[in-house]
């Protein structure tokens, strides 16, 4: 393909850096499973929103295994009452990112979810906190329901009146963080036209670079929606990004999850997810699409593609001869139980 015009090809180049990064936020997400899950409710929730965001295809995924393993866990997470609602420790926003996770647009699980979320609003606020309308909005706008027309429509009206950033000549909302997550809500859920170049100024103005990488993401979100962004900004956060990526050794899932959904709706495009997992997959095996999850000590996940299988069982063969030459064979036998677990 030839790029002659140099507005395209700096839109190429930068979009083949937000390829590049998303795989490797990619990566080290999947590497934080722990068994069926990423750990709790929430951070599960976060990963598997993440990747469904990428799974927009009708064709088998590796990731589909993380996928189908994740929704299980979560579902039997649920907290059932004794009416027809259901919840996640009784917490709008861990219900709303669970909602937002688990599949199926009319499952019974996911309609029980939202009902419960509509008995939390009060004047279209959610427990009067802001964070946790804009999740509650997210989750039963991905449901494509009429009958929570009603509720969205009511919580994205409060937000407007609280935040003020439908005006023409908006202010910082809390934090550029809240700004940021609350416009975003807007535009998108809520379909106002607000003056994203203005708040755009104003969130990247006052946002500190040492930031929380998760607070960067939420920023990154809104930029992906907001006209006539400056591409110096966005190329700043992705710089916050990649250096998480690299230097971070105690990486949080509410990072990963947030900062991957924020490179992939910068891409706005419907095949970038399937270009993602495309990048992801090379970079986790060359033999085979299947990628495989091993448990490690118990907790620590990891993934080998059949090549690094066939090394280890090489290796595990290996030691049994040694053991077997020198007669060891407790520690044979011990070898041999942890193989048949």
């Amino acid at each position: 393909m030839q790029i002659n015009n140099a507005s395209d090809k700096a839109k190429f180049s930068q979009n083949e850096k937000i390829f590049k990064l998303s795989s490797s936020v990619l990566v080290e997400l999947l590497f934080l499973g722990k068994g069926e899950s990423w750990g709790g409710v929430r951070e599960t929730s976060y990963a598997l929103w993440a990747l469904k965001e990428l799974r927009i295809t009708s064709v088998d995924t590796f990731i589909d295994p993380f996928i189908e393993d994740g929704e299980k866990w979560l579902k039997e997470k649920a907290t059932k009452k004794k009416n027809k609602y259901s919840h996640y420790e009784d917490e709008v926003w861990d219900t709303s990112l669970a909602l937002l996770a688990i599949g199926g647009k009319e499952s019974e699980l996911r309609n029980r979810l939202a009902g419960w979320l509509v008995s939390k609003q009060y004047y279209g606020a959610f427990d009067g906190e802001v964070w946790e309308p804009c999740f509650a909005i997210l989750a039963l706008a991905s449901l494509d329901n009429d009958n929570f027309t009603q509720a969205i429509n009511s919580g994205i009206n409060w937000l407007e009146s609280i935040s003020g950033l439908a005006n023409n000549e908006p202010t910082l909302f809390i934090t550029p963080t809240y700004t940021a997550f609350v416009a975003y809500v807007l535009i998108t859920i809520g379909g106002k036209n607000l003056n994203t170049k203005s708040i755009a100024k104003l969130i990247t103005s006052t946002c500190s670079p040492e930031n929380q990488q998760w607070a960067q993401a939420i920023i990154l979100l809104f930029l992906s929606c907001a006209q006539g962004t400056n591409r110096d900004n966005i190329n700043e956060i992705m710089g916050s990004v990649k250096k998480y990526i690299e230097n971070n050794k105690e990486k949080r899932v509410e990072d990963l999850a947030l900062s991957l959904i924020a490179l992939h709706h910068l891409l706005g495009t419907e095949k970038s997810g399937d270009k993602i997992l495309e990048s992801c997959g090379t970079m986790v095996r060359k033999e085979s699409r299947r990628v495989i999850r091993k448990r490690v000590d118990g907790s620590i996940e990891i993934i080998i593609t059949k090549k690094l299988q066939k090394i280890a069982l090489a290796i595990i063969g290996s030691l049994g001869f040694i053991l077997a030459t020198y007669k060891n064979w407790s520690l044979l036998e011990s070898l041999y139980e942890s193989l048949t677990k």
